[in-house]
């Protein structure tokens, strides 16, 4: 039950849909009352991109998040570089981040998705290609969060910059992200708060 305003300025609508289908995940878990539902009337307001969200916007006809790689190059520091940011991290929740300090080897390849039946000189030029894919995520996203701090996903950036400082085994930087991430609210922050407490717990007693 969506609408899809893009035209810049107020816009007045009633949101409606079926609800209680077979697939619906609240009729399966809840048998929930099933027919037509209809939401008040809201107001929803657009703004038009100005400076270089407005570029990008018009250099990509409108949808600059279809292309992220270009628009990366092109427009690094515009808020929807920000977006597409937040869906090129390694992804996963924080609270596996622990697994990267005891991993093994063959493990890394495995999660890695090394071809481990190639040639040695084919394995190790795709982990070379990997690492270097992380590292310019951080980079990107180091950047981004400077410039943008009060991103609207800014907590959602930080962690996919958290795992992937873990993966690159910077283990006191991406404890930052995660003190960082810890102070801001939402599922995002409570799984930094949750990873901090379990690494308080794990350690031992004096």
């Amino acid at each position: 039950m969506t609408a899809h305003y893009e035209a810049p300025g107020r816009h007045l609508g009633q949101e409606g849909g079926i609800v209680g289908q077979p697939n619906d995940a609240y009729y399966v878990c809840n048998q929930c009352w099933k027919g037509a539902v209809d939401s008040a009337a809201v107001t929803i307001t657009v703004e038009a991109p100005t400076g270089i969200d407005a570029a990008a916007y018009q250099a990509f006809k409108g949808d600059p998040l279809a292309h992220p790689a270009d628009l990366l190059k092109s427009f690094p520091t515009s808020t929807y570089a920000g977006y597409a940011l937040t869906k090129m991290g390694p992804g996963g929740y924080l609270s596996g981040s622990e697994k990267w300090w005891t991993m093994s080897p063959r493990q890394r390849d495995i999660a890695w998705a090394v071809p481990l039946g190639a040639p040695q000189a084919q394995q190790e030029a795709h982990r070379e290609q990997y690492r270097k894919n992380l590292a310019a995520f951080v980079e990107q996203a180091h950047t981004f969060l400077s410039l943008h701090p009060d991103f609207a996903r800014a907590d959602l950036l930080r962690k996919e910059l958290a795992n992937a400082l873990f993966e690159l085994d910077q283990r006191d930087a991406a404890m930052q992200q995660v003190e960082a991430l810890s102070k801001m609210k939402g599922p995002c922050a409570d799984e930094a708060q949750a990873l901090i407490a379990s690494i308080q717990a794990a350690k031992p007693a004096p």
